[in-house]
């Protein structure tokens, strides 16, 4: 469970990405860059309240997250940007859950790791936020969106979503300036970029797309 501005910096990675080969490009020009719905989308699966629905929403407490997932990826097109944005949140989620967190888990050895993961990830949150030259015109883009514009999120509401965006906005205005610790920008951006190289693969292979087409071939026969 990475903080918002982790999430929203896995998708700036995503839009900086090339199609092709998956490597980072010069310019993260792209099409969706503007479109707020894809920002909004990258956070709005952490609107969900409780704990529980949480882990529900998130596959957490599925007997296979990964097919879960999957199952979630074949239903979802490719053109829309909310939606995308979505899974591509649910799947960043799901690797640094055995991750990243797993290793600040294993670090702690013992079962007194919450609070203190949580410390980590806000300090970077706030680094972040305060530190990139994209974060606050990010911050703006999803502010203007109009509640009308989003898409559905399973347990929580279009007013959820823009309760989570204002009152996460105002959280790292207030919030003082705070130095990384366990959890380094540098090497966060490392991971999230291989993730994100994986994501694209794997969201490929488990498209509706594929499905069709392999539909289509065993008609064939």
């Amino acid at each position: 469970m990475p903080s918002l501005m982790q999430h929203l910096l896995a998708a700036r990675l995503y839009l900086a990405m090339d199609a092709q080969t998956g490597r980072p490009v010069r310019s993260p020009v792209a099409a969706w860059g503007a479109d707020p719905r894809f920002w909004v989308g990258s956070i709005a699966p952490d609107a969900v309240s409780g704990w529980k629905e949480k882990d529900h929403s998130h596959f957490r407490d599925a007997e296979d997250r990964g097919a879960a997932l999957a199952e979630l990826s074949r239903a979802t097109g490719f053109a829309e940007p909310f939606a995308e944005a979505v899974l591509l949140h649910l799947f960043v989620d799901w690797k640094w859950d055995r991750g990243p967190m797993q290793a600040f888990r294993d670090l702690r050895g013992d079962s007194d790791w919450f609070l203190p993961y949580r410390d980590e990830i806000r300090k970077l949150g706030v680094w972040l936020y305060h530190h990139t030259d994209w974060s606050h015109e990010v911050w703006d883009l999803m502010e203007q969106c109009r509640t009308c514009a989003y898409g559905r999120i399973e347990g929580a509401t279009a007013q959820d979503i823009q309760n989570l965006v204002r009152r996460n906005r105002q959280w790292h205005i207030d919030n003082p300036l705070a130095e990384p610790g366990f959890y380094t920008p540098e090497a966060t951006e490392r991971f999230l970029t291989g993730v994100l190289e994986e994501y694209r693969g794997w969201r490929a292979a488990h498209s509706s797309y594929i499905k069709m087409k392999e539909e289509r071939t065993n008609e064939e026969f």
